[in-house]
């Protein structure tokens, strides 16, 4: 169902359509893509016995599109859909910015202010950085930043368009990739300038397949909107 943004193809009518789905991919869906709204539909059908819990075969979900920047009901969201399933759980391929796994979560909370501070006063990195690894060597122990976690929205499959690093954490929090040292950039940004990177290193045979689903991007997400 990947960029079919029409209110007619719903990913809730394939779900209860058909309960066997293990994946349903229903990416690119900027106008029809609303997870409030699903998630008070399939609750509902819940409540009213339409659905039963562990009546589902789905694993995983991709919903994911450029223009996401919050969504307060993803927990509930996942842990309708959860219920649905037969498994304990079921992979979504979005998540907030700022819930991370422990053992990503010390190191990045360590480089952000750093990697600011590096675009606002480049005259200042080597100090700045010299200081971070002193703070970091004397109080490993002791939280970095304080700052509240960021709620936007970030794909979970996310990476750097140069050198296919994957992003951890949203461009606004992170703004300088970590593989390549680039300025990062929005996310309909990267997407669009990866693919253009795909079809300068595929086979004549799969450029044109390639260039469409480019083209149809530019045209849904367009950047000037």
């Amino acid at each position: 169902m990947d960029g079919t943004d029409d209110s007619m193809f719903s990913p809730l009518i394939m779900l209860v359509k058909f309960p066997s789905l293990r994946r349903l991919s229903a990416k690119y869906r900027r106008f029809n893509t609303r997870l409030e709204a699903d998630t008070k539909v399939l609750q509902e059908m819940l409540r009213q016995g339409t659905l039963q819990p562990g009546t589902f075969e789905l694993e995983s979900i991709e919903i994911y599109h450029p223009y996401m920047t919050h969504e307060p009901q993803l927990e509930v969201f996942q842990k309708t859909l959860q219920r649905l399933s037969r498994h304990s759980w079921v992979d979504v391929d979005i998540r907030k910015c700022g819930d991370l796994p422990e053992e990503d979560s010390v190191d990045v909370d360590g480089t952000v202010a750093l990697q600011r501070l590096l675009i606002s006063s480049p005259d200042t990195a080597a100090p700045a950085a010299n200081l971070q690894n002193q703070d970091h060597q004397g109080n490993s122990d002791i939280s970095i930043s304080s700052a509240p976690v960021c709620q936007r929205i970030i794909s979970t499959t996310a990476r750097c368009w140069a050198c296919r690093t994957p992003f951890k954490q949203c461009w606004m929090c992170v703004p300088i990739c970590s593989g390549c040292h680039s300025r990062r950039l929005p996310p309909l940004v990267n997407i669009q300038r990866a693919r253009r990177h795909q079809m300068s290193h595929t086979p004549h045979q799969k450029t044109t397949a390639v260039r469409q689903e480019v083209d149809l991007m530019e045209e849904e997400f367009s950047v000037f909107e």
